[in-house]
């Protein structure tokens, strides 16, 4: 009995000894036994030789022999100091076994955790070492998957006798968009101000192919910049033009948004830049003199005949369309407006002005004269309530002039067909509307990391699908007439509560948040639009603005309807005005992360979103 006592507290103490090695030495060593940690760079798995896993203290801990093959690093080991060193474009981290010091570029940090031996391998805490080395670090739960974007790396250095002098451009708009391919078809993926000098990489079909000032490359039209000994010698400041790239926008006779209304320009027509104060150009409309928003024009130097902003010359070498025959134009009423039709013997180009007092739309097509068949300058037609009559003359022997006589303030667009070309006539829909757009997440929390928000299977980033996808709606908006404000254009410093003091202040009318959903289950899929109004007057039109982009958007996308949803989420929360949530898709469901990866899914989500913007505020 004596003995049987003994041997029991015998394995007791051996037991207890063997919890205090491990509590002593296996700080480092994998909390539990749970599935392994799978690896994926740059969205392509990695296989390692000994599995990543997650330490006592929560950190990724990888090969080092990871850090050096797949990240692209320069790695030495150290055996008699046990030491590891990691070199990667020019810094430095040096870590020591089972030691929390670290030293980066000669600077010593603490780790929250320690790099061990396991295995064989070393092993380092993958987050600190890849972010330290400019590396985007993301986890999802569901998958046990870290997923790393790598910077691009940078190009090998060449004797200076082989390396080409580079070829610069520089912006002359002044808001110029840079888009991922050389035409008006690819979506807008950044944007620079006028005097930027970019090094030019590539040229296609009048595009240029550029090095971005902050990082990455995109094509930026080829008459909204120049060379800069070109211009070195242009002529002075007396010959910049504003180019107005958007619709219905308001010339004022003072540079400020409080100064009464003197008249209003549409997009494609270009003024003589007079004076600029702060953010506004003193611009001249014939004998006069007004002042228009920096932010809806282009600037460039050259004469009146230029065009900006993404809108490409009316023709060969700015040609102005001279010898166009107008052979007919017909005026025909569509519900509360008119479709105005021209009928030419070659592509005519125009100009619009809209004229106040009263009020009335003026399309001149210069270079063009009517022909001898032409029957009539007052075209028939029934007034209804906005269009009165449509007057056609030849205003001046080489100009034609159509008139649209209003009984109030109107929008336009423009559509071709062959050598015809179509002017439609409506309400205005979103002039004087400010709408603010949130992209989701984007933020900065320490160092040069930002919130990347959701993760899909194979690393697509919600923040940066959500900025692309705002942009596109703003895009849409504008060309529509809104001033449209974005909380961010890249990674922002703002918090939720900010983001929405923004539209506050810019007394916008709606503001809409972009995000993009996930689950932990992958299955679950489908499109979603949050709004909150508890205890608010506005619970009936945030409820509608929520209804209007949910259908149009479900409608636009063909993906479940997940329906209106009420959520206390702080941007709507916040908001003094109707604010939404949209959840576009599910990032963690691979076939919808698959289709948020496509540009036309993209350009077919802001399409929907802001064709509900456009449904709500056009029935306000």
């Amino acid at each position: 009995m004596v003995i049987d006592l003994f041997r029991r507290w015998e394995r007791f103490w051996f037991v207890i000894a063997v919890v205090a090695l491990v509590a002593l030495t296996g700080h480092g060593a994998p909390a539990r036994a749970e599935a392994s940690v799978k690896l994926v760079v740059n969205r392509s798995p990695v296989e390692v030789d000994v599995n990543p896993y997650i330490d006592a203290n929560g950190r990724t801990m990888v090969p080092v022999r990871f850090v050096a093959e797949s990240l692209g690093a320069a790695v030495q080991w150290l055996e008699t100091e046990r030491q590891v060193t990691i070199a990667y474009t020019g810094r430095t981290i040096v870590l020591h076994i089972d030691d929390t010091r670290v030293r980066v570029d000669g600077r010593e940090l603490a780790l929250d955790t320690v790099p061990v031996i396991a295995g064989g391998r070393t092993m380092v805490p993958l987050r600190f070492v890849a972010e330290t080395m400019g590396a985007t670090v993301g986890w999802n739960e569901a998958l046990r998957t870290v997923f790393v974007l790598t910077p691009e790396p940078p190009l090998a250095d060449k004797p200076p006798a082989a390396t080409p002098e580079p070829s610069y451009v520089v912006v002359t708009g002044s808001r110029v968009n840079i888009r991922s391919g050389p035409s008006q078809d690819y979506g807008v993926i950044s944007q620079v101000a006028r005097g930027d000098r970019l090094v030019v990489l590539e040229e296609a079909d009048g595009w240029y192919r550029v090095q971005l000032p902050a990082q990455g490359t995109g094509w930026i039209a080829g008459w909204l910049v120049g060379k800069p000994e070109v211009l070195a010698e242009s002529p002075q400041p007396g010959t910049w033009v504003a180019v107005v790239t958007a619709n219905n926008v308001n010339i004022r006779n003072g540079p400020d948004t409080t100064s009464p209304v003197i008249a209003r320009v549409n997009a494609g027509e270009s003024y003589e830049i007079a004076g600029e104060e702060g953010q506004w150009y003193k611009i001249r409309l014939g004998t006069q003199e007004g002042w228009i928003a920096a932010w809806l024009v282009a600037v460039r130097v050259g004469n009146l005949a230029s065009r900006g902003e993404d809108l490409p010359p009316s023709g060969p070498d700015g040609d102005s369309g001279a010898g166009v025959v107008i052979n007919d134009v017909t005026a025909q009423p569509t519900g509360s407006g008119v479709e105005i039709r021209v009928a030419a013997s070659a592509p005519p180009s125009f100009k619009v002005l809209s004229l106040t007092g009263p009020p009335r739309l003026v399309f001149d097509l210069p270079g063009a004269v009517l022909g001898d068949q032409f029957a009539s300058t007052q075209l028939e037609m029934a007034g209804n309530g906005l269009v009165n009559g449509v007057r056609v003359s030849q205003y001046e022997p080489d100009t034609v002039r159509i008139v649209a006589d209003l009984s109030g303030e109107a929008s336009w667009h423009s559509s071709r067909e062959g050598n015809a070309i179509t002017f439609a006539v409506g309400l205005p829909s979103l002039a004087g509307q400010v709408v603010v757009l949130d992209p989701g997440h984007g933020v900065r929390k320490g160092g040069d990391w930002s919130d990347p928000g959701a993760i899909g299977p194979t690393g697509l980033l919600e923040r940066e699908i959500a900025m692309d996808i705002s942009r596109r709606t703003g895009a849409i908006l504008v060309d529509n007439g809104a001033t449209v404000i974005f909380t961010r254009t890249g990674d922002t410093a703002l918090s939720l509560e900010e983001r929405a003091q923004m539209a506050n202040q810019a007394a916008a009318q709606v503001f809409v948040s972009i995000h993009l959903n996930a689950s932990p289950n992958p299955g679950l899929q489908g499109t979603s639009t949050y709004f909150y109004a508890a205890g608010s007057e506005q619970r009936t039109e945030r409820q509608r603005l929520a209804a209007a982009i949910q259908s149009n958007l479900v409608s636009s996308l063909g993906r479940p309807d997940l329906g209106v949803r009420e959520a206390n989420f702080a941007v709507l929360r916040y908001s003094q005005m109707p604010a939404v949530l949209v959840e576009v898709a599910f990032i963690s469901n691979p076939d919808e992360e698959q289709l948020l990866a496509r540009e036309d899914f993209r350009q077919q989500a802001a399409a929907g979103i802001a064709k509900g913007i456009m449904t709500y505020l056009g029935s306000s």
